[in-house]
């Protein structure tokens, strides 16, 4: 006897399906960017040494960043906790421009930093390239 052989044919999407799926890439694509600056610029302010104004957090900031936690942390985690919530209202503020120039910045300065360590970094194309 023999068997039949069935083969499942794929529903293929329309153009128009495409096309919105297409879109909301593009937007999660604008979005990941917008994230990675956010980022990147938390990144850098938080790897800058303290200064003068940042070394002595106001007792506001000290309160509001205890609020928020579960359990206590010691003085330095604290230090660096009230730095991350101070930063962050900074970014909350700062304009899609600013934060461009900041990874820019961002971006030289690692180049820069490995220059000197004597490490490559590729830059999108030398690494999609290969060596």
């Amino acid at each position: 006897m023999r068997q039949q052989r069935i083969t499942p044919t794929p529903s293929h999407p329309t153009r128009q399906q495409l096309q919105v799926v297409l879109v909301e890439l593009a937007e999660i694509e604008r979005r990941l960017r917008d994230v990675n600056l956010v980022v990147a610029r938390m990144a850098a302010e938080l790897a800058t040494p303290p200064t003068s104004e940042t070394a002595a957090p106001a007792s506001e900031d000290e309160a509001s960043v205890r609020a928020g936690l579960v359990k206590p942390r010691s003085p330095a985690v604290m230090r660096t906790l009230i730095r991350a919530s101070q930063r962050a209202e900074l970014l909350a503020k700062s304009t899609p421009s600013e934060l461009q120039a900041l990874l820019r910045q961002s971006q030289q300065q690692a180049l820069t930093d490995a220059s000197v360590q004597g490490q490559a970094i590729d830059d999108e194309w030398e690494a999609a390239l290969g060596d």
